[in-house]
């Protein structure tokens, strides 16, 4: 929560993207997910078990800085299927079914 009132406050935007394995495990450990915004690439891959005491999130946030929307998401599953999404708002929790068009909104 305190994630949120900070950017809210810094005027930061952000994404956070969930992902449900349908080929792949229902986690999408080892899925690689690249979200394209203004002209850059972001890249982070879905973990699990790093750190100690605690898992990962099971969301992936990236951090947009000023931009109102991403132009591409492509996500290359553990299964070997890739989907693309895009372009899509800022500031939303999505989550996305591999194979799926759906998008279903987090919160």
């Amino acid at each position: 929560r305190d994630l949120f009132l900070e950017n809210t406050i810094t005027g930061k935007r952000w994404l956070h993207l969930g992902l449900e394995g349908t080929k792949s495990n229902r986690s999408a450990i080892g899925a690689r997910v690249f979200v394209t915004v203004g002209g850059k690439t972001l890249l982070q891959q879905v973990t699990s078990g790093e750190g100690f005491g605690g898992p990962n999130s099971q969301y992936l946030i990236f951090g947009l800085d000023q931009a109102k929307s991403v132009d591409n998401v492509v996500i290359h599953w553990p299964s070997g299927s890739t989907q693309e999404l895009g372009p899509l708002q800022a500031d939303q929790a999505l989550m996305v079914k591999e194979d799926s068009s759906t998008l279903r909104r987090i919160y």
